[in-house]
């Protein structure tokens, strides 16, 4: 017997309207090009100037060298340098590993560190971006395995966080890992190469390489920043861009800074903070609002700077003082971590509390941008998904920002309905249910408040599906009548069709197919008169699957046909896909195996291209059961073993019941029956 089929998600609704406080520039855009920076090739540039290390270097080349699984742990104090040596180390051994060169900053120094499910799920969505993943880490590392096997692969954690084991990370003994962090990293087997500050003479010799004219005081100013790279980064760095101050005077003034004693590159920094007038201060402290890396168009915003080569001039000027950095292959900016943190202590309450605003509108802006490529499907899927994984931090703390302020300003509070309403489709692939939930109730509690009851409908609708896909199905339904009530009162004919649709499908789930295609087919009445081509598609595929569950086999092929239609013609690879195995299900429970296995195959292609796992396995287990009622058991031998394999690799629970047909199979080949099932 066949899986059960696969049933279509829900309807979703995105707020048409404009995000509020969008910046009107006329022929400019804040939305920045794509970059073409290959997905499984992340490395940062290497650092200009880089001196010092060739003794770590040396000892670390080799731990690279070895066979098996590698781990090599780079720690020391912040400001050692630990991930510039990180990036080179890598950059020198990146052809020994040519499948793919992963580079994920951790941020363990702050108060949200990425989770090792996070970090598992980053390396996975690198091969198949519009994959859904699994909730579970171990699932995740199963998946993360599965696709480094047997690949050479090389895997940099920057900035490792305390106390999290970090041993899921692990690759297959095809690929190296190399760890940075400034704690204890708890991993299993981990070969710590400590890290300190430089050789006096390799910090003379770094200081006269970036700035020549510091001459015979470079003896003194190594001193001075304690041997640390950050610190005479930021040295030269102002030395070199205030070419009318003497090091001799630079010297001085590093040597009375009150920090000093306590912090040289606190020291370091203050010094040239203070050379910077008040509008470079001011434009420098502001970029404290980005977690992580961000482009120049997010700076732009952030200062409501309308000509964007006038804020690349700003950002130049300020990455002449070291303040900053500039990756030359992502074309993003990034401070470090303990000047990110200097620069928030400068913001007060007022500042911080207006460019968190600008920051959470540029990225609410993004977020609808990549809503509209994933609405757009085929190629524009990718590219949406992309650049939502490019900027992940800095919507997750828009979004952040927009929640904490809801209360106190009616700007955010409609920000944040506009964070849950442009993310309505991204937010399924990328967001585990807890965190899709929070997002939707922020937006709900928000909405309620503005009496906006538009964004009511939508949200309601929204956290009915995600309380459905958590298995809340009493919660789901409670918002599902909420929703209906709202839209027929407002005469939202489109809403009211996919509360239809999404009522229906908790019918169907509690088992009362009947019952489900009573709302299914008025909706797909309404989906008809409001143009709604994937509503239509979906409800129709619903439709099937209650015919199905009714065994009324032909009608629910009809519904399944005339969807797949409206599936190719938008580009919706992932709901022809479930259609397709939906199809081969109804004509293998027709009795035509020959179609089955036609729709069956075209399903597992589908599948393995989206890097649908579970879709995959399910689709090559029916395969082999059409194949097998054919007559054909050797082939169905061979497709419901890589179905095993598949499952197992998933940790799918489907996995007993293949493993269990396949053993009856091979008794019954052993006793000369070649034969299909009884």
């Amino acid at each position: 017997m066949t899986d059960r089929k696969i049933k279509q998600s829900g309807d979703r609704n995105v707020n048409a309207q404009t995000v509020i406080g969008k910046i009107d520039t006329g022929d400019k855009t804040y939305l920045p090009p794509p970059i073409t920076v290959s997905a499984l090739h992340q490395l940062p540039s290497p650092p200009a100037h880089f001196t010092g290390r060739s003794d770590e270097l040396n000892q670390l080349l080799p731990l690279l060298e070895r066979g098996g699984a590698l781990i090599v742990g780079v720690r020391g104090m912040s400001g050692v340098g630990k991930t510039a040596l990180a990036i080179v180390l890598s950059h020198q051994v990146k052809d020994r590993y040519p499948d793919a060169q992963f580079f994920l900053d951790l941020q363990g120094a702050s108060d949200k560190p990425m989770t090792v499910a996070a970090a598992l799920s980053r390396i996975i969505s690198s091969f198949y971006p519009d994959a859904k993943l699994p909730e579970d880490e171990a699932q995740l590392q199963a998946t993360y395995l599965s696709l480094l096997h047997e690949k050479r692969a090389l895997v940099v954690l920057d900035n490792a966080p305390p106390k999290v084991s970090l041993d899921r990370l692990m690759p297959p003994p095809s690929c190296a890992l190399l760890v940075t962090s400034q704690f204890n990293v708890v991993m299993r087997g981990l070969q710590a190469v400590p890290l300190d500050e430089l050789p006096p003479d390799k910090a003379r010799e770094y200081l006269l390489k970036v700035t020549p004219r510091i001459g015979e005081y470079a003896d003194e100013l190594a001193r001075l920043c304690g041997y640390l790279p950050l610190a005479l980064e930021l040295v030269a760095g102002a030395l070199q861009v205030r070419d009318e101050l003497e090091p001799a005077d630079y010297a001085r003034r590093l040597e009375r800074e009150p920090l000093r004693e306590l912090d040289a590159v606190a020291a370091a920094f203050a010094l040239s903070y203070g050379l910077l007038n008040v509008e470079q201060q001011l434009r420098w402290r502001t970029l404290a609002v980005f977690p992580n890396t961000f482009d120049t168009y997010a700076a732009a915003a952030v200062w409501e700077i309308a000509d964007l080569d006038d804020a690349l001039d700003m950002l130049s000027a300020l990455k002449g003082y070291s303040l900053m950095s500039f990756d030359t292959t992502t074309r993003r900016w990034r401070l470090h971590d303990l000047l990110r943190l200097s620069a928030a202590g400068h913001l007060d309450e007022a500042e911080r509390a207006q460019f968190d605003q600008r920051h959470a509108v540029h990225y609410c802006n993004v977020l609808h941008e990549i809503n509209k490529l994933y609405k757009q499907g085929h190629s524009a899927v990718l590219q949406g998904l992309n650049l939502y994984d490019k900027e992940r931090e800095n919507i997750l703390i828009g979004q952040t920002l927009a929640a904490t302020y809801c209360a106190q300003y009616e700007q955010f509070a409609q920000l944040c309905i506009d964070y849950a309403n442009n993310g309505a489709f991204i937010i399924e692939l990328r967001l585990n249910p807890p965190k899709r939930i929070r997002w939707l109730m922020d937006a709900l509690v928000a909405a309620q408040a503005l009496h906006a009851r538009n964004d009511e409908g939508y949200l309601l609708n929204n956290l009915g599906i995600a309380y459905k896909n958590n298995g809340e199905l009493s919660l789901a339904i409670e918002c599902y009548e909420r929703r209906l009530v709202l839209a027929r009162e407002e005469g939202d004919l489109k809403g009211e069709g996919k509360t239809l649709s999404n009522i229906g499908n908790i019918y169907l789930i509690s088992g009362d197919p009947q019952k489900a295609s009573t709302y299914y087919k008025p909706r797909i009445e309404i989906a008809e008169k409001v143009a709604d081509h994937r509503g239509k598609a979906i409800a129709l595929c619903n439709l099937g699957n209650a015919y199905s569950e009714l065994d009324d086999y032909p009608s629910a092929r009809t519904a399944y046909s005339d969807g797949l239609r409206i599936f190719q013609e938008i580009g919706d690879q992932r709901g022809e896909s479930h259609t397709l195995g939906n199809l081969g299900s109804t004509y293998f429970l027709l009795g035509d195996t020959n179609k089955s296995i036609k729709f069956y195959k075209r399903a597992a292609h589908i599948s393995h291209i989206l890097g649908d796992r579970h879709s995959e396995g399910s689709a090559l287990w029916n395969l082999s059961l059409s194949m097998d009622k054919r007559g054909d058991r050797t082939n169905a031998i061979a497709h419901a073993e890589a179905a095993l394999r598949i499952y197992e690799k998933i940790e799918d629970h489907n996995a007993e019941k293949v493993r269990q047909q396949l053993a009856e199979w091979r008794k019954e080949n052993d006793g000369g029956d070649t034969g299909k099932n009884s």
